[in-house]
C-alpha cells in the first residue's frame, strides 16, 4: 500500500510539474507584440480575401441614375418582413394592398414614419429620409400591382 501511495504522489508530482512550467512558459511569453498579433491575424495560405476581389454593390458605389432607392430599400431592409407576410405585414400581392391604397401615400407614410401593430417606427431603418421612405412605399404599391 505504501509503495502504490509513493509511486502515485511521484505521478501526480510530476504532473503539477509539468503544469507549473507550462504555465509559466506562457505567462512570460510576449503575446502583445506587434510580431505575434500579426502572426495571429494574417491570412491563412492559399486564402484570398473577398474584400479585394469583388467590389460589392452599394448605394454608395452606384450612380444615382443606377439606383432606385425605394427597390433598394425594399430589398435589404423591408424584405425580412413584407417578404413573407410576418406579422400581417402586407406582401407585395394586390389583395394585401387594396384597402391600405385607399388611405393614399401620405397616410401610408405617416403610418411607415410612426410605425403601425407589429410594425416599428421607420421598420427599423432610422437612417431612412421621408423621402426614401415615400419612394420604398411606392415602389412596394408597384409591385403589389404586377402580382
Amino acid at each position: 500500500m505504501t509503495n502504490w501511495l509513493f509511486l502515485n504522489m511521484r505521478k501526480w508530482r510530476s504532473g503539477i510539474g509539468v503544469i507549473i512550467f507550462w504555465g509559466c512558459t506562457s505567462l512570460f511569453a510576449d503575446h502583445t507584440s506587434e510580431h505575434s498579433i500579426a502572426q495571429r491575424i494574417k491570412p491563412a495560405e492559399g486564402v484570398k480575401s473577398l474584400k479585394s476581389d469583388v467590389k460589392v454593390a452599394s448605394e454608395k458605389n452606384l450612380k444615382p441614375s443606377e439606383t432606385n432607392i425605394g427597390q433598394t430599400r425594399y430589398q435589404t431592409l423591408c424584405i425580412s418582413c413584407h417578404g413573407m407576410g410576418v406579422s400581417g405585414a402586407p406582401r407585395l400581392v394586390a389583395a394585401d394592398w387594396k384597402e391600405r391604397r385607399k388611405k393614399g401615400i401620405e397616410a401610408l407614410l405617416s403610418n411607415a414614419t410612426q410605425g403601425i401593430k407589429a410594425m416599428p417606427p421607420k421598420g427599423t431603418c432610422m437612417q431612412c429620409t421621408q423621402a426614401e421612405l415615400k419612394a420604398t412605399i411606392a415602389y412596394m404599391l408597384k409591385e403589389a400591382d404586377k402580382h
